[in-house]
């Protein structure tokens, strides 16, 4: 039988909704790339900075990417190196000033994406990192807290919750780091 419980429950990412649609084929992470895409192009959308980081992972995995941002130019929002790995990159596309407007898609599977410039993109994913949730829900709330934000609340000490020999790590708590890790593995370790 178990000693200790360990919730590491990750996140549920926000699908990417247009025009009231949900779209598929839609990433939040280079890690969920599926095989078969690979061979065709893919669009990120750039919000932020760390984005062109994104693009880039992006781009080790496909062909081409068309890295799309509302932005007029980039460049001022990252530093001199990223812009130049950015460059440098022969398979990453810059569309300055565009976002998209529709989506084509068949079966469930993406085709290509319509840009407000009225170009057209054949592609088979769009990656775009989306507002995300800790996936707790199963929890109540009554049994382990959650802050507003619906992380569960850990003790500063090594991610303890309120209930005993209970501990939680990952992403469905507030602030996590890998150091938190092997404090959690020290302590757990002084029981057995």
């Amino acid at each position: 039988y178990s000693t200790h419980i360990i919730i590491a429950a990750g996140v549920n990412y926000e699908p990417l909704v247009l025009n009231g649609e949900i779209i598929p084929n839609v990433f939040n992470t280079v890690d969920d790339i599926p095989k078969a895409a690979k061979d065709q192009p893919a669009v990120v959308i750039y919000n932020q900075s760390s984005d062109v980081n994104f693009a880039l992972d992006v781009a080790k995995k496909y062909k081409q990417v068309y890295l799309c941002t509302k932005e007029i130019d980039i460049t001022k929002d990252i530093t001199k190196t990223m812009a130049k790995k950015l460059s440098d990159a022969t398979n990453i596309a810059v569309l300055p000033n565009t976002s998209i407007k529709t989506v084509i898609s068949e079966n469930g599977a993406l085709q290509k994406v319509e840009l407000d410039n009225y170009s057209t993109i054949n592609c088979s994913a769009i990656f775009v990192k989306t507002k995300f949730r800790p996936a707790v829900d199963f929890i109540p709330k009554k049994i382990i807290p959650k802050d507003d934000q619906g992380y569960l609340v850990v003790s500063d000490k090594a991610e303890s919750t309120l209930v005993p020999k209970c501990f939680a790590v990952g992403n469905c708590i507030q602030k996590y780091t890998k150091a938190m890790e092997h404090k959690l593995i020290d302590t757990i370790s002084k029981d057995f």
